[in-house]
C-alpha cells in the first residue's frame, strides 16, 4: 500500500532513498522529497515522477550521488554536457547512457575514462584511436587495451602501461608488441602466466626465458619444448630469489676468469684453442660450477655478435 503520510514518507527517504518507491503517486511528484531522497541514493531518481525526472537541478543531485541515476533521466537531459559530465566523474560507466553527441565529446570521454578506463567501450571511434585518451584509460584500468584500436594496440608506450596495470592486457596487443622483450617482461611481473601470449621466437629465445624464470620460475612452463627441457632452466626456476641472486654473482665471477683466459689465449695467438674454449661455451649445458660461466658466454657472444680473429 503507498504511503500517503508526508512527514513519514520524507523521514523514510532521508533514510533510504529507496523508499520512495513506497510513496503515493502525488508524493513522488514532490519536489523536495524527492530532493531528499536522491540526496540519499541517487538511483531512487528512477520512482520520481516523470517531470522530476526532467528536473535538471534534480538530476545534478541525483547524478552527483550516484552516476547510475543518469539511466532515468530524460533523453533531454542526457544530452545535457553539465549533467553527464556530473554522472560519469562519479562513475565513468555511465558514458553508455549518453546522448551520441556527449560520446563524441573529448572532454566527456576523458572524464569518464578517467574515473573507470572500460567507458572506452562507450566513446565514438574517433577516441578509441586517440592516444590521450587511450593512455588516459589504460592507465586507470589496463583491460581497457581491448576496446582501444588496432593502432593503439600496436602503440609501445600504451601496451606497455596497459600490461603495467593489468598483465593479461598482453593478449590485445599487436602481433609485433608481443615479441617485445620490455613489454613481455613488465607483463611478467604482474602474471607469470602472461608469457603464454609472447611470440614463438621469444618462448625459444634463452636469454629472454632466463630473465623469465628470474621473475618468476612457473614462467618456464611457457617456454618452447626444448627450452622447458632444458637442464640448466630446470634447475634455475626451482631456485629461490636468494639463491638465484648468489648464483648470478657466481656466475659473474666465473665470466670474468673465462674472459681472461680467453684474452691471454689470443695475445699469445693461440686462436685456435681461443676459438675452440668459444665454441664450447655456446654449447656446453653441463650443470657443474666449472661450466655455468661458458653456458653464460655462449649467451653473451650470441647476444653481442661477438668474433675472435
Amino acid at each position: 500500500m503507498a504511503h500517503t503520510d508526508r512527514a513519514r514518507v520524507l523521514a523514510d527517504v532521508q533514510q533510504d532513498g529507496y523508499a520512495l518507491r513506497w510513496a503515493s503517486t502525488v508524493l513522488r511528484a514532490d519536489r523536495e522529497i524527492v530532493l531528499a531522497a536522491v540526496q540519499q541514493h541517487g538511483c531512487a531518481l528512477q520512482y520520481a515522477s516523470p517531470e522530476l525526472r526532467a528536473d535538471r537541478d534534480l538530476v545534478l543531485a541525483a547524478v552527483q550521488q550516484n552516476g547510475l541515476a543518469l539511466d532515468a533521466v530524460s533523453e533531454q537531459l542526457c544530452a545535457d554536457k553539465e549533467v553527464v559530465l556530473a554522472a560519469v566523474q562519479q562513475n565513468g560507466l555511465v558514458l553508455y547512457y549518453a546522448s551520441e553527441q556527449l560520446c563524441a565529446d573529448k572532454e566527456v570521454v576523458l572524464a569518464a575514462v578517467q574515473q573507470n578506463g572500460r567507458a572506452l567501450d562507450a566513446a565514438s571511434e574517433e577516441w578509441r584511436a586517440d592516444k590521450e585518451v587511450v593512455l588516459v584509460a589504460v592507465t586507470q584500468a589496463g583491460i581497457a587495451l581491448e576496446l582501444a584500436s588496432v593502432e593503439m594496440r600496436a602503440d609501445k608506450e600504451v601496451v606497455l602501461m596497459a600490461v603495467k596495470k593489468y598483465g593479461n592486457a598482453l593478449q590485445w596487443a599487436s602481433r609485433k608488441l608481443k615479441a617485445d622483450r620490455d613489454i613481455l617482461l613488465t607483463a611478467l611481473q604482474l602474471n607469470c602466466f602472461a608469457l603464454g601470449d609472447a611470440s614463438a621466437e621469444l618462448k625459444a629465445d634463452r636469454e629472454f626465458m632466463l630473465a623469465a624464470v628470474q621473475q618468476d620460475g612457473r614462467a618456464l612452463g611457457d617456454a618452447s619444448s626444448e627450452l622447458q627441457e632444458d637442464p640448466f632452466l630446470k634447475k634455475f626456476a626451482t631456485m629461490s630469489s636468494v639463491s638465484q641472486t648468489m648464483f648470478l654473482t657466481r656466475v659473474a665471477v666465473h665470466v670474468v676468469r673465462f674472459r681472461l683466459r680467453l684474452h691471454r689465449l689470443c695475445e699469445a695467438r693461440q686462436v685456435e684453442q681461443a676459438a675452440a674454449d668459444w665454441a664450447a661455451a655456446q654449447t656446453d649445458h653441463v650443470l657443474n660450477e666449472d661450466h655455468f660461466a661458458a653456458f653464460l658466454i655462449g649467451w653473451d657472444a650470441c647476444r653481442k655478435r661477438q668474433r675472435l680473429g
